[in-house]
């Protein structure tokens, strides 16, 4: 079942009405003709992939945090049918960007993952084992790496630029480098990868999972920079 925005009155005179919605649309009812506007718009370009660049890009998704409709707005994309694949890669571009915020800003777990799971081009390949890297203490967030290296930089570093490896092996002098970051570890089933950024060009090998349920390893992230030294010295021509 798909769903449809129709706007009741908000006490303000004239409503100007919704364009006609899809066959087999489901209503969302909001108390607003400016809040059913911004998620029609969304909605639409979901399912016809017309506007997608705009509505779903940061700018566009940006309305949705103005208006507060984050969680409406997500369990509205999770109950189509289907997203057009130029919305998906309209999405893919924002989640690539900023994808980090939108967990906090849906604050729903449930209709965050299920709203990924339609928005993101889908992963159709076997189970993995990824890694992630982060501060002791955090909550594990979607967003994992094939690469133990990548992982064990973010773990360091954080956002800092440089190549992984060479951050990894040979510690540059004055970039701060946190004491407490650790690298998960885990086989992940393919059901709980969402999607696979990294198998369409994306990059830092990137694979989004449904983390609820994830069984992991943690280990300091200077251990594991320790270990890949220890295994580049032990066989350099790799």
């Amino acid at each position: 079942m798909s769903v449809y925005v129709r706007v009741i009155s908000s006490g303000h005179g004239y409503e100007r009405p919704m364009p006609t919605p899809p066959p087999q649309v489901r209503p969302i009812i909001m108390e607003t003709s400016e809040a059913a506007a911004v998620l029609n718009r969304l909605i639409m370009a979901c399912v016809t992939g017309k506007n997608a660049e705009t509505v779903l890009g940061p700018g566009g998704l940006g309305a949705l945090t103005e208006h507060k409709l984050w969680t409406e707005a997500a369990e509205g994309i999770a109950r189509l049918d289907a997203v057009h694949r130029d919305a998906q890669r309209a999405f893919l571009n924002t989640w690539m960007r900023v994808g980090y915020v939108l967990r906090g800003y849906v604050a729903d777990d449930d209709a965050f993952f299920a709203m990924l799971r339609k928005l993101l081009p889908a992963y159709d390949g076997p189970a993995q084992t990824l890694y992630r890297g982060q501060r002791k203490g955090e909550a594990p967030q979607p967003s994992w790496t094939r690469s133990e290296h990548i992982a064990c930089k973010v773990a360091l570093y954080g956002t800092a630029n440089g190549e992984p490896v060479r951050l990894v092996t040979r510690p540059p002098k004055g970039v701060p480098r946190f004491a407490d970051g650790i690298v998960l570890t885990a086989r992940v089933r393919a059901s709980r990868i969402i999607s696979a950024p990294c198998l369409r060009g994306e990059r830092e090998g990137e694979f989004v999972l449904d983390v609820r349920a994830i069984k992991y390893t943690e280990e300091l992230a200077a251990v594991v920079a320790a270990r890949i030294r220890a295994d580049i010295a032990a066989h350099p021509s790799r």
